[in-house]
This record gives C-alpha cells, sequence and structure tokens, in this order.
C-alpha cells in the first residue's frame, strides 16, 4: 500500500491535536560547534575578553570596538568526519568529508583623527559564520542477537493507554494515517503482517502482539546519515570609549537545514527466516533570530576582561518526515510548522597580554538548554508540554570551558594553541518517549556524552594583510539506542565515537 497524499500538520488541520517534535529534536539546534576564521579556531575560540578578530563578534560584539582599522577577510574550511561504533561486539565506522567556505567578514571602522577621550572609535560589522555543521555517517550490527524488538513496540502503541484499537481501525478504507488516534509505525507494522490481534487477550487490554515467536531474538541493524547546517549572519556595532572600554550590540539571523535518512532493520532468529526493513526520512528547514550584547574592558595593560549576554533564538521550522517499511508501505508525507526557542547564552572571560611576545586567554560559556522550548506555529506551548518537560527532566545544561593561547615567534608570525572541554547535554537515564499516534517513525535516540577540541594553528600578518592556517580535533562519545526499550527485554547501545578533523585557512586585507 503505497500513500503519496501530503497531510498538513497541526496548523491547518485540526484534528491532529499531536506533535511530531520531541526534545531530542529541539536540542540539536540549541548548542553550535566551534567554527570561524582560522585564528578563532586555532585558539579554541576564547575571544569574548579579547575581540580583534571578526568571528568573535557572533561571541561578543564589544569585540568590534578593538579594532582600529577596516578590514575584509574570508575563510575556508574542510571537515573530514569518522564515525565508529561497536554495538554487541561487532564494529564499524563511516566517513563524511565536505569542503565550504564557511566565514566571510568586513568591518567597517570609524576613528576620528587625534580623538583620545570619550567614544574614540567605533565599528560596523558584518559577516556570515557557518556556526554548526551536522554531517555524518554511522552503521551498526549487533554481533549476537538480542531479545527484543521494535515490532513489540509496535503493537505496544495500537495497545494504547488501556485503550486498545481495533482491528477495523487498520483497514484501508476507513483512512487509518487519518485518525489522530493511530500511531503510523503502528499502521506500517500491521499493514506489512509484523503485529497481530490475539482475541484471548482482549480482557487484559493488551491484544496486540508481535508477530515473532515467544522467546525469538533479532538480528538489528541501524544506519543513519545526517546532513545539515546552521549559518549565522551578524549585523553589529561597537565602540571603543577611551581606549579602556569596548562595548557592543548586534543582531544575528540564523539559517538552518537538516536532514536524517536513517534504516533500521531486523533479521528473525525463527527457521522461516523472517526480516524487515525501515527507512525513514526527516527534513527540518527554518529561520531564527537573536541578539547580544557585551562589553570588554582594559583595566591595565596586561589584562582585558570581558563578557557578553545572547538572548535566546526565536526560531521558525517547517519538518517534512515519511517511513517506507520494505519498499512496499509507505505513510504519507507529514509536513508541520512549529516554533522553537533555544536558550539564552553567557559567555566570559580574561585575556592575559604579554606585549609583543603573545597572550594567554580563558573563557567560560554557559547554555541554559534545559530552557528551550517547542511551541505551535501560533505561539502556543500546550501541544508541547509534555516534550517540554521532557526537555527539563531529560537534558542538562551546557557548560564550556575554552582555554586559548598565541606567541609570536617572529615579528610577524605567530603560534597558536587551543582547547575546549563541553559538558554533556543529555542526562544518563533520557529515554525517547514516541507518543502512541505519533506520525514520526524513526524512533532512535542518543545519550551524548562530553566533548573536547583540541586546535592548533600558525598565522602571519602585517600592516596590510593577514594569512592564517588552523587544525581542529574534536571528539564526542555517544550511546545511541534504535528505539524505546518498552518489550523488557534487554537491547544494549551502540557505542559510538564521532571525530571530526577539520582545517581552515583564512586570508584578508586591512584598509
Amino acid at each position: 500500500m503505497k500513500k503519496t497524499a501530503i497531510i498538513l500538520g497541526i496548523s491547518a488541520l485540526s484534528c491532529f491535536a499531536l506533535s511530531a517534535q520531541d526534545a531530542f529534536d529541539a536540542v540539536k539546534m540549541s548548542n553550535y560547534d566551534i567554527k570561524g576564521s582560522a585564528r578563532y579556531i586555532s585558539m579554541g575560540g576564547a575571544f569574548v575578553s579579547l575581540g580583534g578578530d571578526a568571528t568573535a563578534i557572533q561571541d561578543n560584539p564589544a569585540a568590534l570596538g578593538v579594532f582600529r582599522s577596516s578590514e575584509i577577510a574570508l575563510s575556508l574550511n574542510y571537515d573530514y568526519t569518522r564515525s565508529n561504533s561497536q554495538w554487541n561486539g561487532n564494529g564499524s565506522f563511516g566517513i563524511l568529508d565536505n569542503f565550504t567556505a564557511n566565514q566571510t567578514n568586513i568591518v567597517l571602522n570609524i576613528s576620528p583623527y587625534g580623538k583620545t577621550k570619550g567614544l574614540v572609535s567605533h565599528s560596523f560589522g558584518f559577516g556570515y559564520n557557518r556556526v554548526k555543521n551536522f554531517n555524518r555517517i554511522l552503521s551498526a550490527e549487533s554481533k549476537t542477537g538480542v531479545n527484543t524488538s521494535l515490532t513489540d513496540n509496535m503493537s505496544a502503541y495500537a495497545n494504547g493507554n488501556n485503550n486498545p484499537l481495533i482491528p477495523e481501525a487498520f483497514l484501508e478504507g476507513n483512512e487509518p494515517y487519518n485518525n489522530e488516534e493511530i500511531g503510523w509505525l503502528s499502521i506500517l507494522g500491521y499493514d506489512a503482517g509484523l503485529m497481530h490481534y490475539d482475541t484471548t487477550r482482549v480482557s487484559s487490554n493488551n491484544p496486540w502482539v508481535s508477530t515473532l515467536s515467544p522467546g525469538e531474538t533479532v538480528q538489528p541493524y541501524q544506519k543513519l546519515l545526517e546532513r545539515g547546517y546552521i549559518d549565522q549572519y551578524n549585523f553589529a556595532w561597537g565602540g571603543n570609549i577611551d581606549n579602556r572600554y569596548y562595548i557592543g550590540i548586534g543582531l544575528n539571523l540564523l539559517d538552518a537545514e537538516y536532514s536524517l535518512s536513517s534504516v533500521y532493520s531486523e533479521t528473525f532468529s525463527d527457521t522461516r527466516g523472517g526480516k524487515f526493513s525501515l527507512d525513514n526520512y526527516l527534513r527540518t528547514s527554518g529561520l531564527g533570530f537573536n541578539a547580544n550584547f557585551g562589553f570588554i574592558a582594559n583595566p591595565v595593560n596586561f589584562l582585558r576582561i570581558g563578557a557578553s549576554f545572547q538572548t535566546p533564538t526565536v526560531w521558525n521550522f517547517t519538518d517534512l518526515s515519511n517511513g517506507n517499511l520494505n519498499n512496499r508501505h509507505q505513510t504519507p508525507d507529514w509536513v508541520q510548522d512549529y516554533r522553537l526557542h533555544t536558550p539564552l547564552k553567557v559567555n566570559a572571560g580574561a585575556s592575559f597580554l604579554f606585549g609583543k611576545l603573545g597572550l594567554i586567554s580563558l573563557e567560560y560559556e554557559y547554555n541554559n538548554i534545559r530552557g528551550t522550548q517547542l511551541l505551535s506555529n501560533i505561539g502556543d506551548s500546550q501541544s508541547y508540554s509534555l516534550a517540554n518537560q521532557d526537555m527539563k527532566d531529560m537534558f542538562n545544561d551546557m557548560h564550556r570551558i575554552k582555554v586559548g593561547a598565541e606567541f609570536w615567534v617572529m615579528k610577524n608570525l605567530a603560534l597558536r594553541a587551543g582547547y575546549v572541554y563541553q559538558t554533556s547535554t543529555t542526562k544518563d537515564d533520557a529515554r525517547r518517549y514516541m507518543l502512541i499516534n505519533s506520525t514520526r517513525t524513526d524512533t532512535y535516540y542518543s545519550i551524548v556524552g562530553d566533548a573536547h577540541y583540541a586546535s592548533a594553528g600558525i598565522g602571519y600578518r602585517n600592516g596590510f594583510f593577514f594569512a592564517d592556517l588552523a587544525y581542529q580535533y574534536r571528539v564526542i562519545d555517544e550511546q545511541i539506542y534504535p528505539y524505546e526499550n518498552l518489550s523488557g527485554g534487554t537491547l544494549n547501545p551502540i557505542l559510538a565515537q564521532t571525530e571530526r578533523h577539520s582545517a581552515v585557512f583564512s586570508f584578508g586585507f586591512k584598509f
């Protein structure tokens, strides 16, 4: 049975009083990578108190106040992403790479001649930065059979909350995809014969059961292909007061594109040789905006301190998702518009300057991840009350420590290094609780661990031109579950590690 109709979401079809997005979707858009110019990356992005680099505008617009001249800069970025996985003793890996022009900025400095008091100078900044790269491919196959199955979830959703569906509800003539009480994963399971109605269990309110035999095991396989980005466009102003204090304000516009193509399959251990393969697709696109404010102070010549505040980002998103079982049974496309408010961010730091020898910069960043909120496209949060509560219960606020150093080994040549530690945003006991009537058929979720960034670079500059080269290594560990385990069996997670190697070349001109 193939479905081709496009079903509009809550905003256009009121009978669908359900939401397809959840906390795991929201958190993907709530934190960014360490990306930008080669100088910024090589020093771990520890620029909130330093300024003087156009990428730093995205963290603290007061960075513009430090400029003494105008400049234009461009950065080219190459990312090589390798994902390693282990599932019950079986190892695998996947590789994706991509090349982008990930940053360009223009700074226009206005410096009245001879002025040394009050507003000595000010600058306007216009910039583009790719702040997140979603690209990765990961696959894993269990070496041994497991005693739980996604077919258990298909039947559990059909049993509902002590209010099981009747078989007639799944008949094509009754348009099950237009029935707000039926989850689309259950419809696929029914159409493919992966669950059946047992009349002897009606009195216990769980007549729907998996087609697998009692005690039968399955050999599962999971593949994930993620692509996409978040781009940020900065418009900012920064001022220099008395050559000691720098202030700034900025408006940031964001553009996001994300896609997930996943495959989950099971091979049954029974001699009949049964199996199934579920293909899922999700595409998310949206626009957002936020504002940020900041200052940098230079109380003594060897020290700069700085801080900034970024408002929550207000996003408008559109999702499209569908599922296909065994290339025979396909859901309609589910299209839904919604809003997302991602968290406020606060940065604070200090830089220690050693004259013409170099500097060391330290920074702390706080992201209020648990304050992320999903809303309908008219601003109502009631439709997402469960997802928003899950955000508070299952996720952590994010903390980052950044350390960067720059040393001038020659008059025009500098060596740089940086390190970033980022805390986990997901609690160890987090679970993806699918709604029993969800339109989504992709069920995987990930417990994301701490992240570590290490970087190094080299830079050349004179009075008119600069060129910088940086290398960055990022590693994140995860525990990936293909679905929420509802059967009571044992489902070990996929142990995954994603490594990203990035090379960045930046150059620019001062005028």
